[in-house]
This record gives structure tokens, C-alpha cells and sequence, in this order.
């Protein structure tokens, strides 16, 4: 009995692990965002992203700072960078600790809630 579970623990295990990146709600956007900062991935240029849950973002990268505003639209994640005026929103999906913006013409990129 004990090698059954051990057997159905780690096919959990490992299943969730493989599991596809799960695409974020409104809701579910705003809470993992809000007050938070977000880096860059491993092999990239180092880079970090902190949202305020009042809309303010702040981007800094290679000592260069610029701010914007965020917002949460429908189920998607946008953002507008002065000096445009365009907001652009993304879909947002999760997969452990990486978190993926996919623009709207697909292309992604891939942040880390840890350092």
C-alpha cells in the first residue's frame, strides 16, 4: 500500500511540474502584480519591473529607470509607457515562479518572481 502512494505522490508530482502555464483573470492579475517586482529570466539582461497597486510601473534596466501605468482590462494585463500614449495588453500566464506577458502579436516574455 505504502508503494501505491508513493507511486500516486510522485505521478502528482511530476504532473503538476509538467502542467502548462495556467493564463491569469482579471482578478488573478491583480493580486499577483499588485505591489509586487518582477525580474528578468536567467541569460537575459538584467532587469527588474515594480508595479504599485495604484498603476504606477517602474522598469529599470542597465541603471536607466522609466515609469509608467498599468492596468488590469477585461482578462489581460496593460500598460502604457510615455511618452506614447498607446496602452498595450497582454495576456499573462504562470508556470511556478515564471511569469510569461504574451503580446498581441505572440510574442512573449518571461519574468521570475524571484531573485
Amino acid at each position: 500500500m505504502r508503494n501505491i502512494i508513493a507511486l500516486l505522490t510522485s505521478f502528482f508530482m511530476i504532473s503538476a511540474a509538467n502542467a502548462d502555464p495556467q493564463k491569469l483573470n482579471a482578478a488573478q492579475i491583480t493580486e499577483l502584480l499588485g505591489d509586487k517586482t518582477i525580474y528578468n529570466m536567467p541569460n537575459a539582461t538584467p532587469s527588474e519591473q515594480i508595479f504599485q497597486k495604484a498603476g504606477a510601473t517602474y522598469y529599470s534596466e542597465n541603471g536607466n529607470q522609466s515609469q509608467g501605468a498599468w492596468k488590469v482590462e477585461g482578462d489581460k494585463y496593460c500598460s502604457v509607457w510615455p511618452p506614447s500614449q498607446n496602452w498595450v495588453c497582454y495576456d499573462i500566464t504562470v508556470d511556478g515562479n515564471t511569469i510569461r506577458f504574451i503580446s498581441p502579436s505572440g510574442k512573449i516574455s518571461a519574468y521570475s518572481l524571484v531573485k
